[in-house]
């Protein structure tokens, strides 16, 4: 509400030519003289259900509804949560110890060993599944969470490692080197010295290992077929009934 102004309509912003605007129509207060001079107009009481066949001004919670009750919706949504948390932390630790040691250690080909490792992130999935789905069907883990959280690693640990080398790097050897010589091993120097500062990193290929492992579709859906089993991203291709498919967002 604008002050030393006097308050004429009360309306819907509607553009000069009429149309609907793109954003939520809502009920404001306008300022004849202010809106009239960049030409936009209110729209009067009587014409306010014809726009109700134009907009869905009617909110409801049906769909939410049938999302958790008729379907498995909340168990796939426990067992992506559930995949993306463990594969992120076995995928972290390894990550952290791997980086450590290529940016800090020194012993043969540990260059040749670190390219190595980016190489095999650049590996297309779908020319890992193929063996992966063998490796599965022979330790029997076929159909059940663990063959996600065991096979999610191959793709997270080499991008986690090649993260944290380069923050390891950027850590000042001179803090670890001062801890050696106060007598700290090199476990001690890195658990309680390079990984404290190293925190900001770790995070950050944390979240970046979640959001991957969260929105993985391929291995999800060759690995999981009961429906009990199948996380959200496996269910994008249900087919079955379409109200499940709107759902989804399936188009």
């Amino acid at each position: 509400m604008i002050e030393g102004r006097k308050v004429e309509k009360v309306g819907i912003l509607l553009r000069p030519d009429g149309a609907v605007p793109a954003f939520p129509a809502v009920s404001v207060l306008l300022d004849g003289d202010h809106f009239g001079a960049a030409g936009w107009r209110t729209l009067p009481a009587l014409e306010f259900d014809q726009l109700q066949s134009v907009l869905d001004l009617e909110t409801d919670l049906d769909h939410v509804r049938y999302l958790f009750e008729e379907t498995l919706f909340a168990a796939w949504l426990w067992n992506t949560t559930f995949i993306a948390i463990v594969s992120t932390a076995i995928s972290l630790v390894c990550g952290v110890f791997a980086g450590y040691a290529l940016s800090r250690l020194n012993f043969p080909f540990a260059g040749s060993l670190g390219t190595g490792i980016f190489i095999t992130y650049l590996v297309p999935q779908t020319l890992l599944f193929i063996p992966l789905a063998e490796i599965i069907r022979n330790y029997r883990l076929g159909d059940t969470p663990w063959s996600l959280i065991l096979t999610y690693p191959t793709f997270l640990i080499p991008f986690c490692t090649w993260l944290m080398m380069g923050y390891f790097k950027a850590v000042p050897k001179e803090l670890e080197e001062c801890a050696r010589i106060d007598g700290a091993s090199r476990w001690q120097a890195m658990l309680y010295i390079v990984i404290p500062v190293a925190i900001p990193g770790i995070l950050s290929a944390g979240i970046f290992a979640f959001t991957l492992s969260w929105n993985e579709f391929i291995y999800a859906l060759v690995f999981l077929s009961s429906p009990g089993q199948k996380n959200r991203a496996g269910r994008r291709h249900i087919g079955a009934d379409p109200r499940r498919c709107i759902l989804l967002g399936d188009r």
